[in-house]
C-alpha cells in the first residue's frame, strides 16, 4: 500500500495503524464507488484522482454536491458512520483513482487517540460544509451560464486539464438540468469565446479566466 501522499496529514503512530487495518483499491473513471443506499462498513480516502459526490431524490434526479481529490474524504460518509444513518449520497470517480478504505470502527476511537487524525476529520467537515454553502449560493443566486462555467472550471482544476471528456449529458445530469439547456448555455459560452467545443469535449480558453470572465458575465444581464 503506497500511502506517500497522505504522510503529511497523519502522525507517524496512526500511520502504522492505517496500514495494518486499511486496505486500498484502484478505480477507472466514471466508476462507481459508493451508491445510494449501500451499506457502508469503509470511510474511503482519496490517495490518487478525483471524484464527484452526488446526492438523488426519489425521480432518480441528481445534484452535484461537492468534489473529493488526494488526502481528502467525504464528510458525508463521515457522519453516517458517526450517527449510524442510512447513506443518501453516490460517489462516482472523475478519473482513474486509488482509495484508501478505513474500518468505520476505528474512526471514533483514533478521533479522541490521534490529534492528526482529529484534525482530519475536523478538516474534511469545515471544507465540505463550506463546499456545500457555495453549492447553494449556486443554485440559489448564479445564472445557468456562471454555474455551468463555475462547473467546468472546477472540473479543470481537479483534472489539471483545459480540455474536458464530457458530454452534455453528464453535465444536465450533475447539475440538474436538461441536456436541452445545456447545450443553449454552451453555446453562449462559445460564443462570448470562454470555451470550444468538439464531439462530447470541451475546452476552456485561459486567456478569458479571471477578468474577463466578468465582463463576459456582463453581457448576460
Amino acid at each position: 500500500m503506497n500511502t506517500t501522499h497522505i504522510e503529511h496529514l497523519f502522525q507517524k503512530d496512526l500511520l502504522i495503524e492505517i496500514k495494518k487495518v486499511s486496505f486500498w483499491e484502484k478505480y477507472n473513471k466514471n466508476e462507481l464507488l459508493i451508491d445510494i443506499g449501500e451499506k457502508i462498513t469503509h470511510l474511503p480516502i482519496v490517495l490518487k484522482g478525483s471524484l464527484k459526490v452526488l446526492l438523488e431524490n426519489e425521480k432518480d434526479e441528481e445534484i452535484l454536491l461537492y468534489y473529493l481529490y488526494q488526502g481528502k474524504t467525504c464528510s458525508i460518509i463521515l457522519n453516517s458512520s458517526i450517527t449510524h444513518s442510512h447513506n443518501e449520497i453516490k460517489i462516482i470517480c472523475l478519473e482513474d483513482s486509488e482509495i484508501l478504505f478505513v474500518p468505520l470502527e476505528y474512526i471514533e476511537p483514533w478521533f479522541s487517540k490521534f490529534h492528526s487524525w482529529r484534525s482530519f476529520v475536523l478538516n474534511n467537515f469545515n471544507l465540505q460544509l463550506k463546499d456545500l454553502l457555495k453549492t447553494i449560493d449556486s443554485l440559489t443566486f448564479r445564472n445557468m451560464e456562471e454555474r455551468v462555467y463555475k462547473y467546468l472550471k472546477d472540473q479543470s482544476t481537479l483534472l489539471n486539464q483545459t480540455n474536458l471528456d464530457i458530454t452534455h449529458c453528464q453535465i444536465a445530469q450533475d447539475l440538474n438540468s436538461s441536456r436541452v439547456v445545456i447545450s443553449r448555455t454552451l453555446k453562449k459560452l462559445e460564443r462570448n469565446n470562454l470555451i470550444y467545443q468538439t464531439r462530447n469535449k470541451i475546452k476552456l480558453t485561459r486567456k478569458y479566466y479571471g477578468i474577463i470572465f466578468f465582463f463576459s458575465l456582463i453581457k448576460w444581464f
